[in-house]
C-alpha cells in the first residue's frame, strides 16, 4: 500500500474514531465470554494432569487400585471389619499415600464385632488427623495401634463383666511413594505379591508359633505341636490385658509399580491353601478377592469362619 493510502486510512480512524472505538470495545465483549471458557478448560486441564507425587525420574502418578471381599463364613455374625482411605482424592494421595486396615475380632467372645468396628474407625481417624504431622511411618501406625486399643478398651466397658474382654486382631498396611509399611497384631496376614512371587510379610502372634517352636528344639513332637487345641489362642491382639507390654514393630520395604498388597482374615488362609491363593493373587484386585472367597466357600467347612480379603495394586502412570 502506499503512502498516501496509508494517511487517508489514518484520517479516516481520526475522523471516525469514536465509532471505531465503539466497534472493538463491543468485538471484546463479545468474545470475553468464549475467552473464559477457553481459560476454564486450560486450568481444568492443568489440575487433572497435576501429577500425584515427584520423583528423581521425573514427573510420575502414583494410582492405588483397592478390591475387597467379605463373607460371613458359617458364623452367626461377621466379626470382620476393614477400611480404605479414599484413593479418589488426589491430593490427598500426592501428600498423605493411601491406607488399608482390617480386624477380625475374637471370635466366641462377647463384643467380638464391635471390637473390630471400633478398632478399624480408630485407625481410619487417626490416619486423617496425623498423617501430615507424622515424623515416622513408626509413629504413626504405632500410635494408630495405641488408639485402636484405646477404642477397644471403651467397648470392654459396656460389656457384661461375665463375657470375657472383647479383642480383635489389627493389620494395617501405609503405601506412600514406593514405599510399604505395616503394622500387625494376632493372626491376621498381609501378604505382598510382585510378579509371580506371593511373599508372607507377617507372623502369626499365637501359640501355635511357640508350639512349633518347641517342636523344632524337641521340646515335643511336631505331632504334639499340630493336635494342640490351644494352637489358635492369640500371644497378642488389641483388647489383650498386657498391651501396653507388647512390641509394637512397624517394617517398611520398597515396592514395586504392579506391586499388590493383601490384607486377610484367617477365614481366608486357614481354607486356602497357599497353591490356590498364588493362582488367584494373579487376577486384578477385584477378581482375586472375589476368587479367595469362592475358593474358600468352595471348601465346604463345616465352621467356617468370617473371610475377609482386601488388596491394593500399585501403578505408575506418567
Amino acid at each position: 500500500m502506499e503512502l498516501l493510502q496509508w494517511l487517508d486510512v489514518l484520517l479516516f480512524i481520526k475522523k471516525h474514531q469514536f465509532w471505531f472505538i465503539l466497534g472493538i470495545g463491543l468485538l471484546v465483549l463479545l468474545l470475553l465470554p468464549l475467552i473464559a471458557h477457553l481459560v476454564r478448560r486450560m486450568r481444568s486441564a492443568m489440575i487433572s494432569d497435576t501429577p500425584i507425587t515427584v520423583s528423581g525420574d521425573g514427573l510420575i502418578r502414583w494410582v492405588y487400585h483397592p478390591g475387597n471381599a467379605q463373607h460371613i463364613g458359617k458364623r452367626d455374625e461377621q466379626q470382620d471389619a476393614f477400611g480404605f482411605s479414599d484413593v479418589t482424592d488426589f491430593a490427598a494421595v500426592r501428600s498423605q499415600g493411601v491406607l488399608a486396615v482390617l480386624a477380625d475380632g475374637m471370635g466366641g467372645v462377647a463384643g467380638g464385632k464391635e471390637a473390630a468396628k471400633a478398632a478399624v474407625e480408630a485407625v481410619m481417624q487417626h490416619f486423617q488427623q496425623q498423617v501430615e504431622h507424622a515424623q515416622s511411618a513408626q509413629t504413626l501406625l504405632e500410635e494408630a495401634a495405641q488408639r485402636a486399643h484405646r477404642a477397644i478398651e471403651a467397648v470392654q466397658r459396656t460389656m457384661p463383666s461375665d463375657a470375657g474382654l472383647a479383642g480383635s486382631t489389627l493389620c494395617v498396611v501405609w503405601i506412600r511413594e514406593g514405599r510399604l509399611s505395616w503394622i500387625s497384631l494376632g493372626d491376621s496376614r498381609i501378604y505382598l505379591v510382585s510378579g509371580e512371587q506371593l511373599t508372607l510379610l507377617t507372623v502369626d502372634d499365637n501359640y501355635g508359633m511357640e508350639l512349633d517352636e518347641k517342636a523344632r528344639r524337641g521340646l515335643i513332637t511336631v505331632e504334639q505341636a499340630q493336635a494342640s487345641t490351644e494352637r489358635h489362642m492369640l500371644t497378642a491382639y488389641l483388647g489383650s490385658p498386657d498391651f501396653d507390654e507388647l512390641a509394637l514393630d512397624v517394617y517398611s520395604i520398597d515396592i514395586e509399580p504392579g506391586d499388590k498388597v493383601m490384607l486377610c482374615s484367617d477365614g481366608i488362609y486357614g481354607s486356602v491353601t497357599e497353591a490356590e491363593m498364588q493362582q488367584a493373587v494373579k487376577h486384578p484386585v477385584q477378581q482375586a478377592c472375589d476368587a479367595l472367597q469362592e475358593l474358600a466357600l468352595a471348601k465346604e467347612k463345616q465352621y467356617q469362619d468370617n473371610m475377609t480379603a482386601i488388596m491394593i495394586a500399585v501403578e505408575v502412570r506418567k
